[in-house]
């Protein structure tokens, strides 16, 4: 599959998404998180499905309105533009920022 970032109009729900993507890549290597999770989509949602990180939604959609919720209760739109963006992570897999 061929994901683009900046593809598709509900790209817009997350504002700066190849910046997002970035930060979390480097997260991912910078803090040797790969020793942890065996992917980078694996790590990315661990942050959002995460009890520690409550602010990972308001974060990502620059809505803290989000913060504290898990995946399941975004409202539908934006639950699937989150699992869009967990695909453009997996396409960012074994790639470092």
């Amino acid at each position: 599959m061929n994901y683009h970032i900046n593809s598709g109009k509900r790209v817009q729900l997350i504002p700066n998404i190849q910046y997002k993507a970035r930060t979390l890549n480097n997260q991912f290597y910078q803090g040797n998180w790969f020793e942890a999770y065996y992917s980078f989509r694996s790590y990315v949602e661990s942050l959002a499905e995460g009890d520690d990180v409550r602010n990972f939604w308001g974060w990502l959609f620059n809505r803290p309105d989000f913060n504290g919720f898990m995946p399941y209760e975004l409202p539908e739109d934006y639950y699937d533009e989150y699992e869009r963006f967990l695909d453009v992570c997996e396409c960012l897999d074994n790639t470092e920022y």
